[in-house]
């Protein structure tokens, strides 16, 4: 629910990233990602099935208590 909520709060600021603003869903892949990268979790990009690159990336619902406040933490200080 906090992660929901500072993605929400991000949404209604109506802040862009690359050019335009985005979804709760968006910005929950882009943060995951990006969180990822700083504590050397990154995961894949791979071809997908139509040519196109997917990220693919952990689920927030299977992140553990731990991993999850850190990914909070992380979305708190990129906003600040």
């Amino acid at each position: 629910a906090a992660l929901h909520r500072l993605l929400a709060a991000i949404v209604k600021a109506r802040h862009k990233w690359a050019g335009r603003t985005w979804s709760i869903d968006d910005w929950r892949t882009l943060m995951v990602s990006a969180h990822s990268k700083a504590t050397n979790r990154a995961g894949e990009i791979v071809p997908g099935i139509e040519g196109e690159f997917v990220a693919l990336r952990r689920s927030t619902t299977r992140m553990s208590v731990a991993e999850l406040s850190s990914l909070i933490e992380y979305v708190q200080a990129w906003c600040a």
